[in-house]
């Protein structure tokens, strides 16, 4: 004959159990809390995450003159050879050349410094390395923005440009270090050329870029990629913000966030925290409505005076 199973808990028949109803819900209600509290704080730090950044950009857009910067890749073209020429060790019969042209109606230069400017990424080829010194030139067509005003007079600058020299020994040393890298594709061996034409205040008044001319004056040089640019000049905050875009954001997105949780942390203790409430005995009562009284008495309580008054009763 089987044994009956026991009355009373459910699970009570099964050996070695020992089920505790309460317990089962008390975890389950620990876990449940444990899990709002971190869906509350990550809600809590995305709000903050978000306002923060939110401002940053507000600040960096309203501070950060916009229409003072401008910047432009180029592509440079050139008249090939015909087949019937001697190519030797070129294959252009004229020098690169670039048009770029712009809205005239955006203000960029005014009374503030300027830095004008041409950015060559040229590759380490045979020919870059044997074309010695040329030259680069840029033609600016500029238009005053006050009515009534014809177009200045183009402005031209030409710098002087000369492939940075590498000895036989230090490219054998680059190829043996870096090239495993340049054969993945992580780097290349580009050479990158800055050359600056101009470096001031342009013009006292409100003026506009129309057209920019760029010219290479050299047949040997072979050009991978090339950037115009036009920055102002800044100073201080600016200057920091423009040229550390990222470390900036950083800092400010990091500030902003410190202040929100401060603001946040003081006003749900002013506003939300449950007010603390102390449990006091009656005798604990008396004395402290006996200091209160005493307190609001103030000078009139002298303590040798009570004492004097106990002698003589």
């Amino acid at each position: 004959m089987s044994n009956p199973r026991p009355t009373g808990h459910p699970y009570a028949w099964l050996p070695h159990a020992n089920f505790s109803t309460a317990s089962l819900m008390l975890f389950a209600l620990r876990i449940r809390d444990g899990m709002l509290q971190i869906l509350a704080i990550v809600l809590l730090f995305s709000f903050v995450f978000g306002l923060s950044t939110l401002l940053y950009g507000s600040f960096y857009f309203f501070y950060m003159p916009g229409s003072q910067t401008l910047s432009h890749p180029v592509h440079f073209t050139f008249q090939p050879c015909p087949a019937s020429h001697d190519l030797g060790t070129s294959s252009k019969c004229s020098y690169l050349i670039a048009n770029l042209t712009w809205n005239p109606t955006r203000p960029l230069f005014g009374d503030t410094h300027h830095r004008i400017a041409l950015q060559l990424e040229m590759p380490g080829s045979p020919a870059n390395s044997k074309a010695g010194m040329f030259l680069v030139c840029v033609h600016l067509l500029t238009l005053p923005l006050e009515s009534g005003q014809d177009p200045l007079a183009p402005l031209s600058w030409c710098r002087s440009v000369l492939v940075p020299f590498k000895s036989d020994a230090r490219q054998w040393i680059e190829a043996f270090m870096l090239g495993p890298l340049q054969v993945a594709g992580l780097i290349s061996d580009d050479e990158t050329i800055l050359v600056e034409f101009f470096n001031g205040i342009l013009n006292p008044g409100p003026t506009s870029l129309i057209a920019v001319g760029l010219e290479v004056q050299s047949r040997w040089v072979d050009v991978n990629k090339a950037e115009f640019f036009v920055h102002a000049k800044f100073s201080g905050l600016r200057h920091l913000m423009f040229h550390h875009p990222i470390v900036c954001s950083l800092v400010g997105v990091s500030s902003l966030s410190t202040v929100v949780l401060s603001l946040v942390y003081l006003f749900w203790k002013r506003f939300f925290e449950p007010a603390v409430v102390v449990k006091m005995s009656l005798s604990e009562r008396h004395a402290l409505a006996r200091e209160r009284l005493l307190r609001a008495q103030g000078s009139q309580f002298n303590p040798l005076r009570v004492a004097e008054d106990k002698k003589e009763t």
